[in-house]
């Protein structure tokens, strides 16, 4: 391994010497390249095919494009696409700011209990979380019933659950979460004595705040801003499921492409237009950041921000974060006393408590195979994730080499690509080798996708370990390889425990890529979407109790494991130093 790294090293002007990449990361990097930039490629090269009758022919041609060009529905969709999402996700991250700021700043000793409630919605499951939304929005749902009981309606109405505005809606709903954790991250990291600086120095809450603290958090704000208006973009299972034959979305034109339709090379030209309108919408808001923040020195604007504004006394975040609980957990516990509701239909009246809707999830027998499927692959997702990442983790965290950021740049694209754009550029390469769908395509996707999750829980572990510990047993005649199984790994037991419990609730989780990769079988999220398709019945409400249950559960036994491991290391160390 030693010459291995010498023979891959570089002289810089300084004289120091560095390897140009290092062993534990380089299976990583070829996988990725053979799973995500591969296909990227061969998604790309198919946008110049030609669809023929259920068939490609591989000869250059601009028909698709042209096609995309000169079509006003195709060019309509995609304008409403992008603005639809570039709305949600300014929405989302408004609100997701106001609750991480109550978290940090004022909410005191129940910030981290508000931060708890917020990763399990999250880790809730996307599908469930959807469902849980039709139930109360729906023409027989729960909202419009309670509408027409009060005569403020006559009939349901229908916007609220199909259209533009009921995906909207269901897009904040979905990634509302996801916005929260990078602006909490970036609110956390702020040092309280500059604001208290601030304060001296005779700055109101509101100049403290445009000076100091919004400025601090714009990574945070345009980390969470990209996430939700890529995923959010490329979300067509809710475009789907509540967008009805008014609200379209090119996610789901583009999954229908490589679906029914089977026009593969139309499918990977919108995939690309896609792709590209992303990068000139992220671009069109860098720009405008820049030039406000360029503004915002000007004399003008400071004058303004000088001001001292009178504004009521109200606690507005922490109002915005109370009522953003409600939005979240509201469907949810709809969900759940309604699964015990004894009537076929899942909404109100409830007529009387039964659990034999949980009976009759539990004899299914498509539940069965869905399940024993989803379970199969999270099982081999997690292992050959763990494979992959678990050296490359401790490669980035115990070596500097030269492709290290470009490394990071590529762990962590298989959640910067859209969803809908992974799965199509799988299936077209899978199409163009020959490769059956299945079982083993989906597996090998979901490694893909959980390994920046297990890098990151992982490496960020190893990062607060003392290097010491480890030199002090090279230094005591041990070898690389015995510290990293007598001192390395031990440490890392509960870390490796925590991403794998994380990584398998991802891949029982995921579905965007699986229905492209799973071709005739189906895992218990793509069950659960097409029971969704057919019609709501209360046994979908049990169902997505049963996926809540099992999520929530995974976390909780992993972070009970991790405390106690905790626990009985410190009582060892007590131990110890009482001998």
């Amino acid at each position: 391994m030693t010459e291995l790294n010498e023979s891959f090293t570089i002289t810089g002007v300084d004289g120091s010497r560095k390897p140009f990449v290092t062993l534990g990361v380089l299976p990583l990097l070829v996988y990725l390249f053979f799973m995500l930039a591969a296909p990227l490629a061969i998604l790309v090269v198919f946008s110049f095919w030609k669809a023929d009758f259920f068939s490609v022919t591989r000869t250059f041609t601009l028909e698709n494009y042209s096609r995309l060009a000169t079509s006003p529905i195709f060019v309509s969709v995609l304008f409403k696409t992008l603005s639809s999402s570039l709305l949600a996700s300014c929405i989302a991250v408004l609100i997701a700011y106001a609750m991480a700021y109550a978290i940090v700043f004022r909410l005191a000793v129940w910030g981290p209990r508000v931060l708890t409630l917020v990763m399990a919605s999250l880790l809730s499951s996307y599908v469930v979380r959807l469902y849980a939304l039709t139930t109360i929005l729906g023409t027989n749902g729960i909202l419009n019933k309670a509408l027409i009981a009060s005569g403020l309606v006559r009939a349901p109405l229908e916007f609220l659950l199909y259209g533009y505005p009921a995906i909207i809606l269901t897009l904040i709903y979905v990634y509302l979460p996801i916005a929260i954790l990078p602006i909490f991250a970036s609110l956390q990291g702020i040092d309280r004595r500059l604001l208290e600086a601030s304060r001296d120095l005779g700055c109101g809450p509101w100049r403290t705040f445009l000076r100091i603290t919004l400025p601090l958090s714009a990574r945070g704000l345009r980390t969470a801003f990209a996430f939700c208006f890529i995923l959010a973009g490329s979300d067509y299972v809710a475009a789907r499921l509540v967008g009805g034959m008014n609200g379209q979305m090119i996610g789901s034109i583009i999954a229908d492409q490589f679906g029914g339709a089977s026009n593969y090379p139309f499918g990977a030209a919108l995939s690309v237009v896609l792709v590209a309108g992303f990068a000139l919408v992220l671009s069109g808001c860098y720009i405008v950041e820049r030039a406000t923040a360029w503004m915002a020195t000007r004399s003008f604007w400071r004058a303004f921000a000088g001001l001292r504004l009178s504004l009521p006394d109200i606690p507005l975040t922490e109002t915005i974060t109370f009522l953003g609980l409600v939005f979240l957990f509201a469907p949810l516990l709809t969900v759940m006393i309604f699964s015990f509701n004894n009537t076929p239909n899942p909404g109100i009246p409830f007529t009387g408590f039964t659990v034999h809707w949980y009976v009759d999830v539990v004899q299914d027998p498509g539940f069965h195979r869905a399940l024993g499927t989803s379970l199969t692959i999270a099982a081999i997702s997690v292992a050959g994730a763990m494979l992959l990442g678990l050296p490359a983790a401790l490669a980035l965290a115990r070596r500097q080499f030269v492709l290290g950021h470009f490394t990071m740049l590529a762990i962590f694209a298989p959640i910067s690509v859209p969803g809908v754009v992974i799965g199509a550029s799988l299936l077209a390469t899978f199409i163009t080798l020959g490769v059956k769908l299945g079982v083993a395509t989906t597996a090998a996707a979901h490694v893909m996708l959980v390994i920046p999750f297990i890098i990151q829980v992982i490496r960020a572990r190893l990062e607060k370990i003392d290097p010491r510990v480890e030199e002090a047993a090279r230094d005591l005649g041990s070898s690389p390889m015995r510290v990293l199984r007598t001192v390395t790994l031990p440490i890392l037991a509960t870390a490796v425990l925590a991403a794998g419990i994380l990584a398998a609730a991802i891949s029982l989780d995921e579905l965007l890529v699986t229905n492209f990769t799973i071709g005739t079988n189906a895992t218990v999220p793509v069950w659960i979407s097409s029971q969704m398709r057919i019609g709501l019945t209360p046994a979908l409400n049990a169902v997505a109790i049963l996926m809540l249950v099992g999520s929530l559960g995974s976390i909780a036994i992993g972070a009970s494991a991790t405390r106690r491991n905790r626990s009985r290391r410190f009582a060892e160390e007590i131990g110890e130093i009482k001998a």
